[in-house]
């Protein structure tokens, strides 16, 4: 295939990516005004924000280039790399929409109510706020740059998780409760300093705040627009005043910390000319599964993906080692999966989240629902190793409080459900 078939078949796919995914995405948009909550139609939100996005952004800045991740611009200026990420992008919109048509979401109202939950979740938002303040001291009564703080992210994403799941049993407390642990809430993005807390607290709480019944199809719509736009603004000011207050850091910005095509594409313009990322090909996979291993324990532990994805992406030496690997950029499960199984993988990543999407719209416990969405959305936008312990940690939790709590949850749910089966008949 010469490069002028190559360069009209990559605008040809381009165009077509940013047509059919906008009239998914108003599709999408549409269901929800009209109050069909199956979660894929939320996911697709984030979907084409994260994936379609970045393809809109770059018609208009075609001459952008990546500074800190200079070995992207060879990949974003490569036609063949560009088509396999449009096709991929064309396929993955393709499954959301299709299994979103063959699954029916559980009704709000047959969602069961379990009183431990609140309490656990509460406890568990305090404790997590204790602890930071008991490692850190009064130094977190000022907000400034996490540097040199003893902060556990996976802690503070606990805490995190069990607020949602407090936002998805909102009817049942107190506002006196959902004002402390919204205080908590906040106080985990003043001690972190990252504004990834704050944009996924508030994207999650409005999806989750919408699925479990308490904002219809209106409500939910005005809240993502105020909500939304809000956080995009809350970034626009956040990248002029921390990325040198200069529109092009602020693109840069946007296509770094707001895209998930860079490395992907990357991922498919290094397997076009044999280049080598990961130190060991199932490196991803490896990790995934030996994750809560100490690496004090076994110092030869691969690193996670993102971090050889990162140094191939800034490194001038051609393969990352155990001892230059660092800080990470942002890059999906695709990446990961990508790397150890080449388009198997990818293939894998379809039915992972197919799915996933049935797991969520079939639950009726609202503290699984959560956590299956926060997982769903997670993989689709952030790396593995930022969120895999507190998925895991909440999982063993919520196991041990439903097995404790189960006949009582059921005795309440059906209870609320006959009820209302009875007032509307």
């Amino acid at each position: 295939m010469n490069h002028i078939t190559l360069r009209y078949l990559n605008i040809s796919l381009k165009m077509a990516v940013v047509v059919l995914c906008s009239l998914n995405c108003l599709h999408s948009l549409s269901n929800l005004y009209r109050g069909k909550k199956t979660f894929q139609h939320y996911f697709y939100l984030l979907f084409y924000f994260f994936y379609v996005g970045p393809v809109i952004l770059r018609i208009f800045f075609p001459e952008h280039q990546y500074t800190d991740f200079w070995k992207a611009n060879a990949a974003m200026n490569d036609p063949l790399s560009n088509i396999l990420y449009y096709i991929f992008a064309l396929a993955f919109s393709h499954v959301i929409m299709r299994s979103g048509k063959k699954t029916v979401p559980a009704a709000p109202y047959r969602l069961t109510y379990n009183k431990l939950f609140i309490e656990v979740c509460t406890f568990i938002m305090i404790a997590v706020f204790l602890l930071t303040v008991a490692q850190n001291g009064t130094s977190l009564l000022r907000y400034a740059e996490p540097a040199g703080r003893n902060i556990h992210e996976d802690l503070i994403g606990c805490g995190t998780i069990c607020y949602l799941v407090l936002l998805g049993c909102q009817k049942h407390l107190s506002k006196s409760r959902l004002l402390i642990v919204t205080l908590l809430e906040v106080s985990f993005f003043w001690f972190v300093g990252k504004r990834y807390i704050v944009a996924e607290t508030v994207i999650l709480g409005i999806y989750i705040l919408s699925i479990t019944g308490q904002l219809n199809g209106k409500k939910f719509i005005r809240a993502l627009i105020f909500g939304g736009g809000g956080i995009l603004l809350f970034c626009v000011i956040y990248a002029w005043l921390m990325k040198r207050r200069h529109f092009v850091s602020i693109l840069n910005y946007f296509m770094v910390d707001m895209s998930r095509q860079y490395t992907l594409v990357y991922q498919f313009y290094s397997s076009i000319i044999d280049r080598q990322i990961s130190i060991n090909r199932f490196d991803a996979v490896k990790w995934i599964l030996t994750f809560w291993i100490p690496r004090s324990l076994w110092s030869e532990k691969p690193y996670p993906f993102v971090n050889q994805l990162t140094y191939s992406l800034i490194g001038y030496n051609e393969l990352a080692t155990l001892y230059n690997v660092g800080w990470a950029t942002t890059c999906s499960v695709f990446s990961d999966l990508f790397d150890s199984f080449s388009w198997f993988g990818i293939a894998l990543g379809f039915w992972l989240f197919t799915k996933l999407f049935q797991a969520v719209n079939q639950t009726r416990k609202p503290h699984y629902k959560v956590l299956l969405i926060y997982l769903c959305i997670r993989l689709l936008t952030v790396q593995l190793s930022s969120y895999i312990i507190q998925v895991m940690l909440c999982s063993v939790i919520f196991c041990v409080c439903d097995s404790i709590g189960t006949n009582k949850s059921r005795v309440i749910g059906d209870a609320e459900y006959i009820t209302l089966i009875r007032i509307r008949g």
